[in-house]
């Protein structure tokens, strides 16, 4: 073993052989059950270094709570990088609930509203794909049955589903350049300053 280094859990000091079987680098293998979140205490005497902080599995899997079955490698991480990922699953899914938003809010086409529903996004690709043996024109409903447009010819039909799909996707990548930009974060005060301001 390239140098001793101890873990504590609950106030008990575990021992090699009995409690912990391997060590490999900041991996520790348990012959016990733990749990993901489970506060330890990791102490290098080598380096004089002590922390406080909390376990997950070795590859990063898993959620708060899950189980680690004896013998699976983990890591005690500081209390501050599990901040840091909560911070970031946190910002994550609400900028992904303002993406559905957006999307929700529909799109606009010759001044008026169109709805980009699940159903209505269907129904879109239906007439888009089809839209050769459409009858002409097309009457579709705005997205709160107020008014509609006509579609005349299939050019018509491409351009108003090409402005759907347009809308769709400038949400869905706006969206993935802010969970990138918190991806990229190294501390929780980063993450909380990103603002989704779409």
């Amino acid at each position: 073993m390239a140098r001793k280094k101890f873990l504590i859990i609950a106030g008990k000091m575990l021992d090699q052989g009995k409690h912990w079987t391997a060590l490999s680098g900041s991996r520790w293998t348990l012959t016990f059950r733990v749990l993901i979140g489970q506060p330890m205490t990791e102490f290098d005497p080598r380096r004089a270094k002590k922390f406080d902080g909390f376990v997950e599995r070795a590859d990063g899997t898993g959620a708060t709570g899950d189980a680690i079955e004896p013998g699976t490698p983990f890591r005690v991480v500081a209390a501050a990088s599990l901040e840091l990922e909560d911070a970031k699953a946190e910002k994550i899914r609400l900028i992904d609930a303002r993406t559905d938003e957006l999307i929700d809010d529909g799109f606009e086409y010759e001044e008026q509203m169109f709805s980009l529903s699940e159903q209505a996004q269907l129904k879109l690709l239906g007439a888009f794909s089809g839209a050769a043996m459409l009858p002409y024109p097309v009457e579709w409903n705005n997205i709160d049955d107020t008014g509609t447009v006509m579609l005349v010819d299939v050019a018509e039909v491409q351009a108003f589903y090409g402005t759907a799909m347009a809308t769709v996707e400038h949400h869905l990548a706006t969206g993935t350049a802010l969970k990138n930009a918190v991806n990229a974060c190294t501390n929780v005060a980063q993450v909380a300053a990103i603002i989704d301001n779409r």
